[in-house]
């Protein structure tokens, strides 16, 4: 038996594009996760950050992109895979990308998400959805935002 489970906790760098949201099992995500590294390298101001490529199918990524905007802290939990190996035009064969593949109920809020602001979770009772392109996007109200995290 081998193990390969990840747990990563990092911000979202870019906006979120959810592909085939109209079907429940075929809703991909495919988005990258900031993650800070353990150490500031002395005469450096910030702490290096690595850009880890994450993937999420179904539920996951409805959830994902239901709850959490651009410059979120989330923490997600699955497995590391590779894409498939293929030829590029000069007959060379690429290795796939690894990326993070994210197992449902893989995905948990972090204190302190965004900037300070509570929108899109305050407690009205609305369901709250992204809207069109070109306007501001607001989230569903998240129960478990004010819940402490365990890690």
């Amino acid at each position: 038996m081998s193990l390969n489970k990840v747990t990563l906790q990092g911000r979202i760098p870019f906006d979120l594009e959810l592909k085939n949201a109209d079907d429940e099992k075929r809703a991909f995500l495919g988005f990258s996760l900031s993650v800070r590294r353990n150490y500031k390298p002395e005469g450096e101001e910030y702490y290096p950050e690595d850009l880890l490529y994450c993937k999420a199918f179904g539920n996951t990524a409805i959830f994902i992109n239901n709850y959490f905007n651009k410059g979120d802290h989330l923490i997600i939990e699955g497995e590391l895979r590779r894409d498939n190996d293929y030829e590029n035009n000069e007959g060379e064969t690429i290795k796939g990308q690894m990326y993070v593949h994210i197992v449902p109920g893989g995905v948990h809020f972090q204190n302190g998400n965004g900037s300070g602001s509570s929108e899109g979770k305050k407690s009205t009772g609305k369901t709250r959805t992204k809207k069109a392109a070109g306007t501001k996007s607001t989230k569903k109200f998240n129960p478990l935002a004010k819940k402490k995290s365990i890690i």
